[in-house]
Formats: structure tokens, sequence, C-alpha cells
């Protein structure tokens, strides 16, 4: 496949043998089978390899007809520079998909402990990241939300069963021990130098938090919450009403529109309900794509 910026910008994705010449395909062909730099009169292709990754193909166009011996080891030291750059891109990506996955895994064995389904946090995570972009937040800051997202209740791991799964009313005593699950959370997975991991302890904490300042365990009042947090509690309320708990059946989503309007202002950020609301559909989606 065929990635380029400049006059081949739009050709991204295509083969090759839809961007190239025969002439360009030739030479191509030939760098390829002879592991080397292929010059032409104003182009050139340089075979580029390394031991940790696949080998690519590097086409640059606009040079000068006549190059010296300098120029020519410029060329070589600049290829291998851009085969390193690729396969630094290649390998952060790696570790980046690495990390969701365990997170998903983990967050999806926590979720088993519970009568709550793995999907629960596959569905938040991805409600968490439409409501993210509707707020104005970056894509980047936005996919980290996403990526973090399934981590919020980690801190359960810590909860004895008979309250976690408790089908009736916890007592005080037992709302008391439930609620700790936010700051064990936060003690899991503070202090990491990775930014999903150190996301999910700010969420951990943060996220059973009330815009009207009468959450937990802090107590934390409007724009003191972190909005990774808000975004979360949003998120978590409405896919905990949308489906079935020891505790509960599950709500129609008029129901739960209803409700979380109700709470603008006082659980949710007010903000982050009108984006909510222009969002419901795209969010509805999402439990679509992951059912129980």
């Amino acid at each position: 496949m065929f990635s380029g910026s400049g006059e081949f910008e739009r050709s991204e994705g295509k083969a090759i043998e839809e961007v190239l010449s025969d002439e360009q395909l030739q030479a191509c062909q030939q760098a390829l089978s002879e592991k080397t730099i292929v010059y032409r009169e104003n182009y050139l292709f340089a075979y580029c390899c390394s031991e940790c990754n696949h080998n690519s193909m590097l086409f640059i166009s606009g040079i000068p007809k006549h190059l010296t011996d300098t120029q020519r080891h410029l060329i070589e030291i600049f290829s291998q520079n851009v085969q390193l750059a690729y396969e630094n891109v290649q390998l952060q990506s790696e570790i980046e998909a690495t990390q969701q996955e365990l997170v998903f895994r983990l967050s999806e064995a926590l979720e088993q402990r519970s009568t709550e389904t793995g999907n629960h946090v596959k569905r938040v995570s991805h409600i968490c990241y439409e409501l993210a972009m509707g707020y104005g937040l970056t894509k980047r800051e936005a996919e980290l939300i996403r990526l973090a997202a399934p981590l919020h209740d980690v801190g359960k791991v810590g909860i004895p069963d008979a309250i976690l799964n408790k089908p009736g009313p916890l007592t005080d005593e037992e709302w008391a021990i439930m609620q700790q699950h936010a700051e064990k959370g936060h003690l899991i997975l503070k202090d990491s130098n990775r930014d999903i991991v150190n996301t999910g302890a700010i969420i951990a904490l943060s996220h059973h938090e009330r815009w009207d300042g009468s959450g937990y365990p802090k107590g934390l009042k409007g724009e003191d919450i972190p909005i990774a947090g808000r975004i979360v509690a949003l998120a978590d309320v409405f896919d905990a009403l949308r489906h079935k708990r020891c505790y509960k059946e599950p709500w129609s989503l008029d129901d739960v529109v209803k409700e979380i309007n109700s709470q603008q202002g006082k659980q949710f950020d007010p903000k982050l309900i009108d984006v909510f609301n222009q969002r419901v559909k795209e969010i509805e989606d999402v439990l679509v794509r992951y059912p129980d």
C-alpha cells in the first residue's frame, strides 16, 4: 500500500501499481530485488530495512539530475533515518495497542466478579469518546479518556462479593465500604509514567464526584472535578440504567434521557448534558455495537 505527501498525498492507501508509471514501477522493483537505492533522472527509490521491522520502500522525486558522492551518501543516511522513524512510530502504536488490550482484558476480568457484563467497559469507553469529542476536547484527549475509561471501577477488586453483588439495597455500613472502591482504584493506578494508567487513576478517583459537590470520595464541585471523571460519570450512569443489574431491570431510552437531564447541574456538568442530548443517537448506537 502507498503512503505519501505532496503530490502523492491523495494516493494514500492505493496499490503502488495505481500510483506509479511503468518506468517508476520498474525502478521500484529493481530497488526491491537488489535491496539498494536506484537513481533515475529526477527521482529515486531507496530500499529500507531493519532488524525488527518489515521492509519498506522510500520514493523521492524532484532530486537534481547529477548528484555528487556526498549527496548520495547523505541520501543513504536519510533513507536509514526514515526507516528508523517509521519503525519507532509502529513500535509506539504496538505498545499503545497492547496497553489497550490489557486494559480491556483486565477490566473485563474484574466485571466478571459482578453481575455486569464485560461489554459494559467497552460501551462506557466508546460513549466517553463521543462525549469528549462533543465537549470540545482534542482527538488525543478524547482517545486517552476512551482508553483509560475501562479502569474506572478497578478498585472494586477490593470490595467483598457479598456487597458487590448484593441484590437488595446496601446498608449504611455496606455503602461506606462500596464507596471505598474509588480510592482503592486510585491507589492501584496512581504514580504511573504511562498516560493511560495515569488518566485511569484520575478517573477511578473522580467518576463518583457530583457537579453540585455531593459526590464522593472528596466532595469535589463543578470544574474542580477533572473533565475525564465528569465524562466517565455520565457514560457509566447511562450504560448502567440502560442495562439489567442485580438490583434493577433495564430502563427505556426515554426514561434514561429524562433522568439524566433531571440531573443537569446536580450530578452532571450542565455543558456535558447538552453534548449528551446532541449525541444521544450516536451514544445509543454504541449499545447496539456492544450488546450484552
